[in-house]
Order: C-alpha cells, then sequence, then structure tokens
C-alpha cells in the first residue's frame, strides 16, 4: 500500500461485466481521497492479468462473470496474491460465500455507495477520511460530476445536460444519482444548496 501525504493510499481493481455497474462503481471510489483506482476488467481473465501487473491491494469482484464464478476466481486470486482483499457483490449473499477466508467481505448488488466505501476501508483497516477531507469538494465529486453539477447549478435539465456534454441521458441520470448520494441529498435543489457551501470554503 503507498502512501499519500502520511497516509496510506489504497489501490482497488473493479470487476464487472456490466458497463452500467463498472462506470458507477469507479464513480463512488475515485472521489475518495485515501483510494485509488488501480484498473478496471470485465472478465476473469482481464482480472487476473490486472492482479499481476498491478498488484492492487483490493479488489470488487462481481460473483457472476462470463468466464468464470467469481467464488472460483476469488480462489484463483488468492493463489497468486495471498494478500490481496477480495470484496464479492452477489445478488444475494450468503454466509456460504465465506469460504476458508477466501472473502474478506460479502455485499448484495443494491448496497449503496457508501456501504461500498466503508467496506474497501474496513477490509484494509483504514480510517476513513476525515471530515475536513471530505469537505474539500475536490474529495466528493468527480471531475466529470462536478461538471454535470455546474450546469445543474445552471438550470440545465437531463437532456439539455446530455446535448451539452454529448452523452446520454441514461449516462447523466446515472451521475445525477451518484452525486445526489455523496452530496446525501435527495433533490437537485437541496444538491445545489450543499455544493455551492463546499465551493464556498477559504482557500478554494
Amino acid at each position: 500500500m503507498r502512501r499519500l501525504r502520511d497516509k496510506p493510499l489504497a489501490s482497488v481493481l473493479i470487476v464487472d461485466d456490466h458497463p452500467v455497474v463498472l462506470q458507477g462503481l469507479v464513480s463512488w471510489l475515485a472521489g475518495e481521497p485515501h483510494i485509488e483506482i488501480a484498473g478496471t476488467a470485465a472478465s476473469g481473465r482481464e482480472c487476473m492479468l490486472l492482479v499481476k501487473e498491478k498488484d492492487p491491494d483490493a479488489v470488487i469482484l462481481d460473483a457472476h462473470l462470463p468466464d468464470i464464478c467469481g467464488i472460483d476466481l476469488a480462489k484463483d486470486l488468492k493463489k497468486i496474491a495471498p494478500h490481496l482483499k477480495v470484496i464479492l457483490i452477489a445478488g444475494q449473499p450468503e454466509s456460504g460465500f465465506y469460504i476458508n477466508n477466501i472473502l474478506a467481505a460479502v455485499l448484495s448488488k443494491g448496497c449503496s455507495s457508501r456501504e461500498i466505501i466503508r467496506t474497501v476501508y474496513a477490509v484494509l483497516n483504514m480510517e476513513p477520511p476525515s471530515r475536513e477531507e471530505w469537505a474539500c469538494p475536490l474529495n466528493v465529486l468527480t471531475p466529470r460530476e462536478a461538471e454535470i453539477m455546474n450546469l445543474v447549478m445552471r438550470g440545465l435539465q437531463n437532456k439539455e445536460i446530455a446535448d451539452c456534454l454529448r452523452i446520454k441521458i441514461r449516462t447523466v441520470e446515472f451521475h445525477i444519482g451518484n452525486i445526489l448520494d455523496k452530496l446525501e441529498v435527495s433533490t437537485r435543489t437541496e444538491a445545489v444548496t450543499r455544493w455551492l457551501k463546499l465551493m464556498s470554503r477559504p482557500g478554494l
């Protein structure tokens, strides 16, 4: 595990064959001040290659991949990287998933971004970011989310944002959902108010 400003910096690999889910996991973790994305993979083969190349601290793994079962992949990963913490995301987690300490944690597909982030910190025995670190807007939203948030502040609706950024409306909706979750609000108006407060902090 590397260090940044005298604090641990965890390297996390994300594995899922669904592009939207993969994008969401990357978006949630990319805004964390003490987590870096080691890479992404959509298959067991890609995952094995990246673990050998990048040597991440943890991997977030879908239970069902096109070429291998998540449990079997986890077993193979632990053989080449015994230190690796494997977090399995399954449709309906069961206690039986904890086989011979292969898995560090099991989460349901419906879990929140906060739960995933807390789990990453927990399995790596890391302290979550301090209130001061989270108060910095650069640590709250990803660059794309901040870009969308600024357009929301200008009063643009989802279709207008999609046209402006040349992305799909579904992608905009996905990012808006992440923004509301990260800012811990339930409406766009509340998000704007919260974002303005963050951006008005002295020194930013």
